[in-house]
Parts: C-alpha cells; sequence; structure tokens
C-alpha cells in the first residue's frame, strides 16, 4: 500500500474498474463524451493506464498498454479511489467485543 500517489504511476484498468477509471480521464481532460464512446473497447477496459502520459499524449498509444512501463508506479484501484478520487476508505469495525454479551444472553 502506498502512503503517497507517486509523480508517474500507473493503474491495470478491467472489466469492473474501467469506467470509473476513464470517467475520471474525460474529466481530467475535459473531452467529451464522444472521446469514451468513441475509444472505448475490451482492450481499453483491459490495458495499463500510465499518468500523466495519459494526459500529455492525446494521440500517442503508449499512455496505454498492456504492460507496466518503466520508471511508472503501479496503484491498486483502491488507492486509485483513494488518491485520485479522493474517496475516504470506509474503516473495518471490530465487533469482538461484542461475543461475550451476545453469548452472556444466549443470543446466536
Amino acid at each position: 500500500m502506498i502512503k503517497e500517489l507517486p509523480e508517474k504511476w500507473a493503474i491495470q484498468s478491467t472489466i469492473e474498474t474501467g469506467k470509473a477509471i476513464y470517467s475520471w480521464l474525460r474529466m481530467y481532460k475535459q473531452t467529451s463524451s464522444e472521446y469514451s464512446e468513441k475509444f472505448l473497447n475490451d482492450a481499453d477496459m483491459k490495458s495499463v493506464i500510465h499518468y500523466p502520459a495519459f494526459v500529455e499524449r492525446n494521440e500517442d498509444l503508449k499512455h496505454q498498454s498492456d504492460k507496466l512501463e518503466k520508471d511508472y508506479v503501479e496503484i491498486t484501484f483502491e488507492e486509485f479511489e483513494q488518491y485520485v478520487l479522493r474517496i475516504k476508505p470506509i474503516p473495518s469495525q471490530d465487533y469482538e467485543y461484542l461475543i461475550p454479551i451476545l453469548q452472556k444472553y444466549n443470543i446466536k
């Protein structure tokens, strides 16, 4: 898990995460919805997206590929949500303290 977003990062797009990643890229680059409809296909949904290459090179296909490029740090989708989309992770709750109470009252 990274502590901060690296200057050069990449994320593996999947069928499940691709729409969120490309929606952010569309907003970031301020492109029209035609961009996503025209270029989003199965290959896009399964590619590695490189930042800042994606926003710096409009027509250069090196911004996305099937592998991680040199000098880029791969981030997970959870890290993308946290550091790029700024969605705070929900902390897990520890409910161990409830076990004795439930047992005391014979609650299953």
